[in-house]
């Protein structure tokens, strides 16, 4: 006995395909938040790293400020 192939759409099958529709398209949702959210982060961080290299730079003129008047 070979397999054969039953062409008939059942509701299961139905049922099947609904599901693995909104699993893809819930996927789909979670996955663009979660990029978004991963963005705004990257945002913030990358404020935080300029504004340490803009305070790092006021130290280091305040150094040399200290040293110039220690010098005196």
């Amino acid at each position: 006995m070979s397999p054969r192939f039953d062409p008939t759409i059942n509701l299961g099958h139905l049922i099947s395909v609904t599901g693995v529709i909104i699993f893809v398209a819930g996927s789909f949702y979670l996955t663009d938040y979660r990029l978004s959210t991963l963005e705004k982060n990257v945002e913030k961080l990358s404020t935080v790293v300029v504004e340490s290299a803009r305070v790092d730079e006021r130290l280091k003129e305040h150094g040399r400020r200290l040293d110039l008047l220690e010098r005196r």
